[in-house]
């Protein structure tokens, strides 16, 4: 992780230096080995490093090449070393090169045709003096953040939506069309910010920029036609353990203390217990990992210890714990002010205190479990044979996970799980006959005016493009991984969240080769009779605790958060009180304080997600506002509410 930033004024008007070096130094927490700076003329780069692989110990950037007329700017993590280098040594004589240099390399030989054999994090910029251009691109995944923005003849491009804002004559004014999806929950950001005006690189494309034009490619897709076949379970097992070890090697390539995030799921137990079996391989190696986990003492649902202390006995890795619920001062809405641009989420702020011991502890390399979800699909057919099961053989658990909400939330509960078993034909006749007893829904509090105004409801429609795989499984795996909250915002707020303390974050899960592996899989490798993740959980014999190779359920962590809202009630009340969604027209304001008021007087869960996701849109709102001095900002005579 480092922090970057290119300007181009197209015009040729002479860069001023003291501009380049604030947007450099206000991602310092990004890079803090320290910054670099270059400017010829109208262009400039700044970079701000962070040094988290071995090659990068005695790196500087922003790095040239040979003849001087190429300049770039590097974040990331190249994986695939050895096959760029035997290419590069014999192509352009590059060996022993930093990742910077690889790409480099890369680029000189290939030009934009490098970019698609890049495996790995990454986001770059390269000047391009032979072309007059200015070239960008973003790793397959988007696991590392690249924003862009025009003001007149200035592009712009930086790591983060913060360092844009300090272009003079930026306008910041807020995306209506995004806010108003937000606020009926549903995300249009895939190249768009709540921003109006600044741009995010969307994942697996690259970027041109040239005197005139700006043109965004697509240079990675999953291949719809590959498919891999086994004859059983063991070989599949085998061959997603070989592809699932080398992403996790890949990660492990670092000179510093390595966290691992550890909750008791599947995903992140996996990462655990195989990134140990790595590192005992290598006896004499000097490299540290230890665990990181939030437990709970009040709100026992939540509470994970009896599965983290099994992966903790297997595997024999120093365990570190947070108690996320012994002071819910620290996930306050007020402590969103420390993270700009980064979404509100109560969880986000209840690791705040653990990112922190982390950095004083040294580390610099978090690995983490986010992505396992998307990698096995949240296939329709999974999800309902996953509901019969939990009715079936947990309905005891599955009820005690609602007992806060009341009698009420517990019967939707079972009802949500009995649905996919009653016949389509019997279902309209029974919601007829339940109509006069059941609960009316919350009626929506996006206006229909701003949603049919800015068109945002026509884009809420809008289905992305899918490649043709021959499933629809794969289909909607495939829409589930590449667009959305999860892996759009979230991944960049998870990325932004975690950056602020100084801590690259690395994820196994979402590897491009582990996901081009997932794509080629037949469905029932994916998920089999309400069990998912099967060729994982193949692949992890021996090496994961049978209690978590076979393990079902998930941590159920929305207990926490209502708990943590409803301790905010107040503060929750007077941010509404005068809201901002509803000055911009984005809220309807009768509709908008009867949700705040049912959901503050109830104890009904099923709107917590929806309250939460509304206080994340407002207070994004206020910022951009305030950004733009609209508003005083946070910190400047302003409440934090």
């Amino acid at each position: 992780m480092s922090g970057i930033v290119a300007i181009w004024n197209r015009d040729g008007a002479p860069l001023d230096e003291r501009l380049l070096l604030a947007i450099t130094a206000r991602m310092k927490h990004r890079g803090p080995d320290g910054a670099g700076h270059w400017i010829s003329g109208p262009v400039g780069m700044g970079h701000q490093m962070l040094r988290a692989t071995p090659e990068s110990a005695t790196e500087q950037q922003p790095l040239s090449d040979v003849s001087g007329q190429l300049r770039l700017v590097f974040d990331g993590r190249i994986d695939n070393r050895p096959e760029l280098t035997s290419s590069l040594i014999s192509d352009c004589s590059e060996s022993h090169a930093t990742d910077a240099e690889l790409v480099m390399a890369g680029y000189r030989c290939d030009d934009e045709r490098i970019v698609p054999k890049l495996i790995g994090d990454f986001a770059f910029a390269i000047w391009d003096a032979r072309k007059h251009m200015m070239f960008c691109a973003r790793d397959a995944l988007g696991l590392r953040p690249l924003y862009y923005a025009c003001v007149g003849q200035t592009f712009i491009c930086a790591s983060e939506i913060q360092s844009l804002l300090l272009v003079p004559n930026l306008r910041c004014q807020p995306n209506l069309p995004i806010l108003a999806a937000y606020v009926s929950r549903k995300n249009l950001e895939y190249d768009e910010t709540t921003y109006a005006g600044i741009y995010r690189l969307p994942p697996g494309h690259c970027m041109s920029v040239t005197p005139d034009s700006i043109e965004v490619q697509r240079y990675w897709n999953p291949d719809p036609q590959r498919e891999i076949r086994y004859r059983n379970d063991d070989e599949y097992g085998e061959h997603f353990r070989e592809v699932f070890e080398a992403s996790v090697r890949s990660r492990l390539r670092t000179d510093a203390p390595v966290a691992a995030w550890l909750s008791g799921g599947l995903d992140s137990s996996s990462i655990v217990c195989m990134a140990s079996r790595i590192l005992k391989e290598k006896s004499s190696t000097a490299l540290r990992m230890e665990t990181f986990s939030l437990v709970f003492d009040e709100v026992r649902v939540c509470d994970e210890r009896q599965f983290i202390n099994a992966v903790i006995g297997h595997c024999g890795a120093k365990a570190n714990f947070h108690v996320a619920d012994q002071d819910l001062k620290q996930v306050a809405m007020e402590h969103h002010a420390l993270f700009p641009d980064v979404p509100y989420r109560v969880g986000n702020l209840a690791m705040a205190p653990m990112l922190a011991d982390m950095k004083s502890f040294g580390f610099r390399v978090l690995l983490d479990g986010t992505g396992g979800d998307e990698l096995c699909g949240p296939g329709i057919t999974h999800r309902e044979s996953h509901a019969r099961d939990l009715l079936w053989k947990d309905l005891r658990a599955l009820l005690k996970r609602s007992d806060r909400s009341g009698s009420g939330a517990r019967w939707r509960t079972v009802a949500r799980a009995l649905t996919p078993m009653i016949p389509g034909s019997v279902r309209r006749p029974l919601r007829l006959l339940a109509a006069p007893f059941r609960q009316k829904p919350m009626p929506s509090v996006a206006t229909p005016e701003i949603l049919n105004r800015t068109g945002a409801s026509d884009r809420i429609a809008h289905v992305y493009p899918t490649p043709n795989f021959p499933s629809e499984a794969h289909r909607e795996m495939y829409q589930t991984m590449m667009y959305g909250w999860g892996p759009i915002a979230a991944t960049d707020g998870a990325e932004l969240f975690v950056a602020r303390f100084g801590i690259e974050l690395r994820e196994p899960m979402r590897d491009r080769r582990l996901v081009e592996f997932a794509f080629a899989l037949p469905e029932e490798q994916l998920w089999r009779e309400g069990v998912s993740r099967v060729a994982l959980r193949n692949a992890m014999k021996g090496i994961l605790p049978e209690e978590i190779r076979t393990r079902r359920s998930k941590g159920a962590f929305l207990p926490f958060y209502d708990v943590a809202l409803h301790s905010q009630a107040r503060e929750i009340k007077a941010l509404f009180a005068k809201s901002v969604l509803v000055e911009l027209g984005v809220a309807d304001p009768i509709n908008l304080k009867a949700l705040i008021e049912s959901y503050l007087s109830s104890r009904d869960m099923a709107l917590t997600m929806r309250v939460s996701d509304l206080i994340t849109v407002e207070l994004i709102a206020r910022d951009i506002l305030s950004a733009g001095s609209l508003l005083p900002r946070r910190g400047e005579g302003a409440s934090a509410i």
